[in-house]
């Protein structure tokens, strides 16, 4: 939502004036944004806002935070689905599912490659800042990759 609003805000006038300058990928993720109300991106802020301070809560006094950066390692270059498990998974939405929270506070984070004892395409590492700042995090990142 927050995202959306403020990317078809940014390319209103271009996409009003040049759309066949965008992508159709692009355009068909920014078209949506046109006639949302306002009131939705201001409940988004407000969702935002409340959802830091719960995350905040939930970590105590953490001061970084060592995640995966996606659930699932590097797909193939333009793959729209993955099998997992089986089963079919949407790539877009499974790459930024763990990075998504730390966009929505704000926290400083990075990713950095990790190790893979399968010889099979990369992991991401992903650091991240609970009290730390960029500087911090970029510490720990080069202790991570060491």
């Amino acid at each position: 939502m927050i995202v959306g609003s403020e990317a078809y805000a940014t390319h209103a006038d271009w996409l009003a004036q040049r759309p066949q300058d965008y992508q159709p990928a692009t355009r068909e993720r920014l078209l949506p944004s046109a006639d949302r109300p306002a009131r939705e991106y201001v409940e988004a802020q407000r969702t935002r806002r409340r959802l830091g301070r719960e995350l905040r809560a939930a970590v105590g006094d953490v001061d970084v935070l060592v995640l995966p950066t996606t659930r699932l390692r590097a797909t193939p270059i333009g793959a729209e689905t993955v099998e997992v498990d089986g089963r079919q998974v949407p790539v877009r939405p499974e790459l930024l599912a763990l990075t998504l929270p730390f966009n929505l506070t704000g926290w400083p984070a990075v990713s950095v490659p990790g190790e893979v004892a399968d010889g099979g395409l990369p992991a991401g590492v992903q650091i991240v800042g609970v009290r730390l700042e960029e500087r911090g995090v970029l510490r720990v990142a080069g202790a991570v990759t060491g």
